[in-house]
């Protein structure tokens, strides 16, 4: 799983919630590190949550590089804008800031079973 916020205190609390549920996680804070990490291919990446605010790029943009570069991603973009005013790319699906635990484990166990029912795995 890749978690990409340039928020320290979001980008911890949610690789700490994730690990803590025995997710494996790589977790940045810019789009280039999040490029970078799926130019170097360190394994299976098959779920990406991303902020929408990133100072580089819009996480939307970001995702759909991902989704270039890492066949059968699932994008998750994160922000606390109303979901309406985000143009999300196809595939991409909308995480509320600010979200619960329980929010971000289900929006996640969702795209997790929405790629295992492709034949993905779930890191």
């Amino acid at each position: 799983m890749l978690v990409v916020d340039d928020d320290d205190i979001v980008l911890a609390t949610v690789r700490r919630t994730l690990e803590n549920t025995g997710y494996r996680v790589l977790a940045v804070s810019t789009a280039q590190e999040a490029l970078e990490i799926a130019r170097a291919g360190p394994g299976p990446i098959t779920v990406a949550i991303l902020d929408y605010g990133l100072p580089e790029m819009p996480g939307t943009e970001l995702g759909e590089a991902l989704s270039n570069l890492l066949s059968g991603i699932r994008v998750l973009i994160s922000s606390g804008m109303p979901a309406g005013s985000i143009q999300l790319s196809p595939g991409q699906r909308f995480l509320d800031k600010p979200f619960t635990a329980r929010t971000l484990l289900a929006a996640v166990l969702g795209e997790v079973l929405g790629a295992a029912a492709h034949g993905e795995s779930a890191d």
